[in-house]
């Protein structure tokens, strides 16, 4: 067998042993996503101008990142 295609096989069969092992499914439901949507909408609620603040410079950050320069290019 190739050694890249062990590998990748290696890689899934960590990904489903990690999910059973430490039981992830119990995290990714409905109740505990509008928990969590809840509690964030709390802190935002509380700290507006942080929040925002945070959110600004996140926003610039990955909007300088996603921009290259790239020359002009005929169409």
């Amino acid at each position: 067998m190739n050694t890249k295609k062990l590998a990748i096989l290696v890689v899934i069969a960590a990904i489903f042993i990690t999910w059973f092992a430490f039981d992830l499914g119990a995290l990714f439901t409905l109740e505990n996503a509008k928990a969590q949507h809840a509690a964030l909408k709390d802190s935002i609620a509380q700290n507006f101008l942080t929040a925002s603040v945070i959110y600004f410079v996140v926003y610039v950050t990955m909007t300088a990142f996603h921009c290259r320069a790239q020359p002009l290019q005929p169409c």
